[in-house]
Protein backbone atom coordinates (compact mmCIF):
# COMPACT_ATOMS: atom_id res chain seq x y z
CA UNK A 1 0.00 0.00 0.00
CA UNK A 2 3.09 2.26 0.75
CA UNK A 3 4.61 1.70 -2.06
CA UNK A 4 1.74 2.46 -4.28
CA UNK A 5 1.06 5.86 -3.04
CA UNK A 6 4.34 6.85 -3.15
CA UNK A 7 4.71 5.79 -6.54
CA UNK A 8 1.64 7.31 -7.51
CA UNK A 9 2.92 10.62 -5.52
CA UNK A 10 6.33 10.81 -7.32
CA UNK A 11 4.79 10.40 -10.65
CA UNK A 12 1.51 12.77 -10.54
CA UNK A 13 0.55 13.39 -7.34
CA UNK A 14 1.79 16.77 -5.32
CA UNK A 15 4.92 15.37 -4.52
CA UNK A 16 5.82 15.39 -8.20
CA UNK A 17 9.55 14.92 -8.36
CA UNK A 18 10.19 16.29 -11.71
CA UNK A 19 7.91 19.53 -11.52
CA UNK A 20 4.82 20.73 -13.55
CA UNK A 21 5.62 18.87 -16.69
CA UNK A 22 7.54 15.18 -15.62
CA UNK A 23 9.59 13.61 -18.18
CA UNK A 24 9.27 9.88 -16.65
CA UNK A 25 11.16 7.02 -17.18
CA UNK A 26 8.21 5.05 -16.85
CA UNK A 27 4.91 6.48 -19.37
CA UNK A 28 1.46 6.65 -16.96
CA UNK A 29 0.28 3.14 -18.79
CA UNK A 30 2.97 1.11 -17.68
CA UNK A 31 2.45 2.37 -14.02
CA UNK A 32 -1.00 1.86 -14.32
CA UNK A 33 -0.47 -1.96 -15.69
CA UNK A 34 1.54 -1.98 -12.64
CA UNK A 35 -0.96 -0.94 -10.48
CA UNK A 36 -3.25 -3.26 -12.09
CA UNK A 37 -1.11 -6.42 -10.95
CA UNK A 38 -1.39 -5.10 -7.61
CA UNK A 39 -4.87 -5.54 -6.86
CA UNK A 40 -4.34 -9.01 -7.20
CA UNK A 41 -2.39 -9.01 -3.93
CA UNK A 42 -6.19 -9.85 -2.31
CA UNK A 43 -5.77 -6.64 0.03
CA UNK A 44 -8.76 -4.52 0.04
CA UNK A 45 -6.67 -1.66 1.48
CA UNK A 46 -3.89 -2.45 -1.57
CA UNK A 47 -7.33 -2.08 -3.96
CA UNK A 48 -8.67 1.17 -2.40
CA UNK A 49 -5.08 2.84 -2.50
CA UNK A 50 -4.95 2.20 -6.18
CA UNK A 51 -8.48 3.56 -6.39
CA UNK A 52 -7.09 7.04 -4.92
CA UNK A 53 -4.12 6.69 -7.16
CA UNK A 54 -6.07 6.78 -10.52
CA UNK A 55 -8.43 9.21 -8.95
CA UNK A 56 -5.70 11.25 -8.20
CA UNK A 57 -4.38 10.85 -11.89
CA UNK A 58 -7.44 12.00 -13.28
CA UNK A 59 -7.85 15.12 -11.42
CA UNK A 60 -4.61 16.22 -11.87
CA UNK A 61 -3.87 14.81 -15.53
CA UNK A 62 -7.27 14.08 -16.67
CA UNK A 63 -7.34 16.55 -19.58
CA UNK A 64 -3.38 15.15 -20.50
CA UNK A 65 -5.06 11.89 -20.60
CA UNK A 66 -4.95 10.79 -24.37
CA UNK A 67 -3.97 6.70 -24.76
CA UNK A 68 -3.71 6.15 -20.98
CA UNK A 69 -7.59 5.90 -20.69
CA UNK A 70 -7.71 2.12 -21.46
CA UNK A 71 -5.31 1.52 -18.93
CA UNK A 72 -7.40 3.60 -16.60
CA UNK A 73 -10.33 2.09 -17.22
CA UNK A 74 -8.02 -1.55 -16.87
CA UNK A 75 -7.31 -0.74 -13.49
CA UNK A 76 -10.55 0.54 -12.52
CA UNK A 77 -12.07 -2.94 -13.54
CA UNK A 78 -9.79 -4.62 -11.58
CA UNK A 79 -10.25 -2.59 -8.59
CA UNK A 80 -14.10 -2.87 -8.69
CA UNK A 81 -13.56 -6.89 -9.56
CA UNK A 82 -11.21 -6.77 -6.07
CA UNK A 83 -14.13 -5.05 -4.03
CA UNK A 84 -16.59 -6.36 -5.13
CA UNK A 85 -16.14 -9.72 -6.40
CA UNK A 86 -19.77 -10.48 -7.96
CA UNK A 87 -19.10 -7.35 -10.40
CA UNK A 88 -16.76 -9.64 -12.26
CA UNK A 89 -18.73 -12.80 -12.97
CA UNK A 90 -21.28 -9.97 -13.76
CA UNK A 91 -19.77 -7.15 -15.86
CA UNK A 92 -22.21 -4.19 -16.87
CA UNK A 93 -23.13 -4.08 -20.69
CA UNK A 94 -22.59 -1.19 -22.62
CA UNK A 95 -26.25 -2.37 -24.46
CA UNK A 96 -28.06 -2.49 -21.55
CA UNK A 97 -27.17 0.55 -20.01
CA UNK A 98 -28.51 2.62 -23.10
CA UNK A 99 -31.37 0.86 -23.07
CA UNK A 100 -32.04 2.43 -19.72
Amino acid sequence: RGAIFLLSMATWGSGNISGRRPTQRYSRTRILAALTAATASGEKTVALEVLMSVDRLVRTAGKELQLEWAAVCETLSAVLAQLDPSSASNPPRADAASAS
